[in-house]
């Protein structure tokens, strides 16, 4: 079965983790059935790459890059557990703060994140006839 958003996803601006505290909370609308590859222009590695499109309110939507073992994709695993799910799901709820940078001894700290999640709700049983 095709999944219309696996070729056609749902547009975001690119929320971006500049500063300590910066956050980025809503509801997920799109959430894909697998990572994707694409190259890192600073590098060249090949990277496994989730995209996340998070309603933040008043139909503005912002998408996340979550790289696939990343700081940032271990904050969102470790908050999904921690809410007792197995999956993020659209219609869920998502926070990710970029909360600290961590000395690694290169030019460029690593960015630590921290991350909620809360499962969407159970629709409610509705008796169409």
């Amino acid at each position: 079965m095709l999944n219309i958003n696996d070729i056609a996803p749902p547009s975001g601006e690119s929320f971006k983790f500049n500063t300590i505290g910066d956050t980025v909370k809503g509801v997920l609308t799109y959430v894909p059935t697998a990572p994707t590859e694409r190259t890192n222009k600073f590098n060249g590695r090949v990277e496994q790459v989730i995209r996340l499109v998070i309603d933040v309110g008043d139909g503005d939507t912002q998408a996340i890059y979550p790289i696939v073992g990343s700081t940032m994709a271990r904050a969102i695993g470790d908050a999904v557990r921690a809410a007792g799910a197995a999956t993020l799901e659209v219609g869920g709820t998502l926070a990710v703060r970029y909360s600290e940078n961590k000395d690694t001894g290169k030019p460029q700290p690593l960015k630590m994140y921290s991350a909620k999640y809360e499962p969407p709700k159970a629709a409610a049983s509705v008796d169409l006839f």
